[in-house]
């Protein structure tokens, strides 16, 4: 038998001073990451296309007690994912250390009466925005990790394209 490592809980997740992005911090699985990231001592630099809740987000985390900036975004506006990033990154002091692409979106109804634009909304907030977010992000990333570790999170949503007309388009996410 070998001797392993003992580790609580909090020193396996201390996060503290971690600088973290993270997309859909509005609400749902995006808001509560971002809650769990403050807890766990990183600063948070949440960004949504709803501003206001997205702000009450950061505001909640800030009350009690962690640190946490809400910077817009529009993950289906190229210019708006520019700007997100080139925010984050001044904040953060040139790059961050983790990458929660959290945002996500989904139509619910029967597949027979989705539309291209549907699948426009779909493919662009879940993957498109995300692309582009990390592809600009990335350089900074790097330059950065010769001798550290840094870490990509990516809530991905599986949609059936091609179900009956009698059941609905289905999401879901890893681990939910």
């Amino acid at each position: 038998m070998t001797d392993g490592v003992d580790y609580t809980w909090q020193q396996a997740t201390n996060l503290a001073g971690k600088r973290v992005l993270l997309t859909g911090c509005a609400s749902g699985i995006g808001r509560a990451t971002a809650t769990v990231y403050a807890q766990a001592g990183a600063v948070v630099f949440g960004g949504d296309v709803n501003v206001d809740a997205g702000e009450s987000a950061m505001a909640e985390i800030r009350q009690a007690g962690g640190q946490a900036q809400f910077v817009p975004l529009d993950l289906m506006k190229p210019e708006s994912i520019d700007t997100f990033v080139d925010t984050v990154k001044q904040k953060a002091g040139g790059t961050v250390d983790i990458v929660a692409s959290v945002a996500g979106v989904d139509i619910i109804k029967p597949f027979i009466k989705n539309d291209p634009n549907d699948w426009n909304i779909i493919i662009n907030v879940n993957y498109v925005g995300a692309v582009r977010m990390i592809h600009r992000l990335l350089p900074s990333f790097l330059m950065v990790r010769w001798m550290r570790i840094g870490y990509w999170v990516s809530f991905l949503k599986l949609i059936v394209c091609f179900a009956p007309p009698t059941i609905q388009t289905v999401a879901s996410r890893p681990g939910g």
